[in-house]
C-alpha cells in the first residue's frame, strides 16, 4: 500500500499550490484524493492538474474558470474532426463538461477520477469523442459514409463453388462469430474503428485526439484488424467441423471485406463513453 511520508505529502501540496496559489484551502481534499488513487502523478504538471480537478470538484470559482478557459476547449478541438451535423458540437462540449464536473450517484466528479492518469487535455478529448458518438447514436444522427464494398457473405456468388457452398451452409455461424469478435474488442479499438470507418476521421486527426503519433494510431488500427480476424477464426474453428483449407478460404473472404463489415456491425452497437483508456 502506498504510504508517502509527511515530507513527501508536503512537497506534493507545495508543488500543486505553487501552480494554483489562489484557489483557497483545499489541501485536505487533495491529500485525501492522493490517498484514494494510491499514488501521486510522476510529474509536477500532473500534480497541478489533479489539484485543479480537486478544486473544481470542491466548487472553486477560480478553478472552474481556469478549467473552462484552458482545458474545456480541447473538447471542441477533438470533435471538430468529426464533422458533426448542426449544433451537435456545442451539445458535446456541454455534455462533456457536465460529465466531468457533476458528481454521479455515490461517486465524485469524473474529472477527479481521470486527472492524474494522463495529461488532462488528452483525457478530455477522449471523453468528448465518446460523448459525440453516444449522442449520434442516441439521436439517430449517425451519417452513413459510402459503402466500402459488399458485406461478409453477401453479394455475387463466387466462381469457387466450394467456397460458395461453405458460405451459404454456414452463413449464420460466420456472421455470429464475426459479431462476437467485434464485441470482444476494447473500447478504444471500437471507438477508433467507429471514428475512422463511420465518421471518416483521418489518421492524423485520430493521432491528435488521442495525443499520440500517427504511426501509433496506424498500429492500433492494424492490431484491431488482426484481432478481429484471429478471434473470428478461433470461434469458427471451435464451432464448425471444417478443414483448415476451408476456413482459410473463408477468412480470406472476410479479410477482403473487413472494413465494410465492421462498419455495419458498429452501426448496430452503442458507443462506448466510459472512462478513457
Amino acid at each position: 500500500m502506498w504510504q508517502p511520508s509527511p515530507s513527501e505529502l508536503e512537497e506534493f501540496c507545495r508543488l500543486a499550490e505553487d501552480a494554483y496559489p489562489d484557489f483557497g484551502d483545499h489541501r485536505e481534499a487533495f491529500v485525501r484524493t492522493l490517498a484514494e488513487k494510491g499514488a501521486a502523478p510522476s510529474e509536477a504538471d500532473g500534480l497541478a492538474e489533479l489539484y485543479l480537478a480537486v478544486c473544481c470538484a470542491a466548487g472553486s470559482e477560480k478553478a472552474l474558470a481556469i478549467f473552462a478557459k484552458r482545458y474545456l476547449p480541447a473538447a471542441k478541438q477533438a470533435v471538430d474532426h468529426m464533422h458533426l451535423p448542426g449544433d451537435l458540437a456545442s451539445d458535446v462540449v456541454q455534455k462533456t463538461s457536465e460529465k466531468l464536473l457533476v458528481a454521479g450517484d455515490g461517486a465524485g466528479a469524473k474529472l477527479v477520477q481521470y486527472a492524474g492518469r494522463g495529461r488532462l487535455r488528452g483525457l478530455i478529448k477522449v471523453v468528448a469523442v465518446r460523448t459525440a458518438l453516444s449522442l449520434l447514436r442516441k439521436h439517430g444522427r449517425e451519417v452513413a459514409l459510402p459503402e466500402a464494398g459488399p458485406d461478409i457473405f453477401e453479394g455475387p456468388s463466387e466462381s469457387d463453388a466450394e467456397l460458395a457452398f461453405v458460405k451459404e451452409r454456414y452463413r449464420a455461424e460466420f456472421k455470429v462469430a464475426f459479431e462476437r469478435a467485434v464485441d470482444a474488442l476494447t473500447e478504444r479499438e471500437r471507438n477508433l474503428l467507429r471514428l475512422h470507418l463511420l465518421r471518416g476521421v483521418t489518421l492524423a486527426a485520430l493521432a491528435d485526439i488521442y495525443g499520440v503519433h500517427r504511426a501509433t494510431v496506424t498500429r492500433w488500427l492494424a492490431a484491431a484488424r488482426a484481432k478481429l480476424l484471429k478471434a473470428t477464426r478461433a470461434r469458427l474453428g471451435q464451432q464448425l467441423e471444417l478443414g483448415r483449407a476451408e476456413i482459410d478460404s473463408v477468412m480470406n473472404w472476410i479479410g477482403s471485406r473487413l472494413e465494410a463489415s465492421v462498419s455495419r456491425v458498429l452501426r448496430t452497437r452503442t458507443s462506448d463513453d466510459d472512462a478513457p483508456d
